[in-house]
């Protein structure tokens, strides 16, 4: 908010990922309320409020950026403020407010008797972690998971300059096509994938939520014109839609109910790992062999993912 150098603002970086468990915390508190059946339901509308989250972030900051508060009170410059304070501001009231609506609120869900029993030490190398999981299926889930994640992030690093450069997208247009995606993703995550668990198993709804997104990539990568770049937006969030709440709800329902919040932390701080080192691998491709090139290479990791997915075990409910 404050931020009057890249340093400072990288150093505000390295703060929030150290403190961004929550998500890891929210995953497993969802496990622990939920029986085994609705699971992976529960997780689609944990994805669908991310979702919704895509859609109004980009609003609320493309709203928050036209108020200047240096224009009201100059005085704040001396303190690090600048025009782009705005969005940041009305980011850490949203926090404030989420905090204390947690502290208030939220209360634990893991039963005594699960507390009690003993744990494993905490590892804190993801990669040594999933290396140490027991149960196969779900080492082979996080792998797929993992696979799976370095592909979409790679979408996500190059889709805004992929628009830009191929198709002249301003970043009003940007932020317009992101709030697409999430959309998609409410729709997907929220609705479609929990009616079909009703009727499918995850196996197979992660199967296909990675052929979607295989297909996806493929058509944003060859895109010559915008609707063609919302079509495979449109595929890539469908297949997204079944990838996350069914990759989710079969590692949850892999393991025991005392070990929810571990394994599930292996599997945020997989995701994390996988956002940690993509965008520098990602951005390097898209200025050296060009934006197809890194649409493609995320088909092909998708692909993968899909061929190590067909080895997983269907889950007893």
């Amino acid at each position: 908010m404050c931020s009057g150098s890249f340093w400072l603002f990288l150093l505000s970086r390295i703060v929030t990922g150290a403190f961004s468990g929550n998500l890891s915390v929210a995953t497993a508190a969802v496990a622990d309320v939920t029986s085994r059946t609705e699971r992976s339901r529960a997780m689609g509308l944990v994805g669908a409020a991310f979702g919704l989250g895509l859609v109004t972030g980009p609003t609320l900051g493309a709203i928050a950026i036209r108020w200047n508060p240096l224009d009201h009170f100059p005085g704040l410059a001396r303190f690090g403020f600048n025009p782009f304070s705005g969005p940041a501001l009305i980011a850490f009231v949203l926090c404030v407010v989420n905090f204390v609506w947690i502290y208030r609120r939220f209360g634990e869900t893991l039963s005594v008797a699960a507390r009690a029993e003993s744990r494993d030490p905490r590892i804190r190398n993801p990669l040594t972690a999933i290396l140490g999981l027991s149960d196969p299926a779900v080492r082979q889930a996080n792998i797929v998971a993992f696979i799976y994640s370095v592909a979409f992030v790679t979408m996500e690093t190059a889709l805004t300059f992929l628009a830009a450069e191929r198709f002249g997208y301003t970043a009003r247009q940007n932020g317009l096509l992101l709030a697409y995606l999430g959309l998609c993703a409410i729709v997907t995550q929220g609705y479609i994938v929990r009616r079909l668990l009703l009727r499918v198993d995850e196996v197979r709804i992660l199967a296909a939520g990675l052929a979607a997104s295989c297909v996806g990539l493929v058509v944003i990568a060859f895109a010559g014109a915008p609707w063609l770049l919302y079509v495979g937006l449109a595929a890539l969030a469908l297949g997204s839609g079944l990838v996350n709440p069914a990759s989710t709800g079969l590692i949850s329902l892999y393991s025991p109910a005392a070990d929810q919040g571990r394994v599930l932390g292996i599997f945020r701080s997989l995701g994390s790992l996988s956002r940690a080192i993509t965008p520098v691998i990602a951005g390097a491709v898209f200025w050296i062999w060009g934006s197809a090139t890194v649409f493609i290479l995320g088909a092909i990791l998708a692909a993968i993912a899909g061929l190590f997915s067909l080895r997983l075990p269907k889950p007893v409910k």
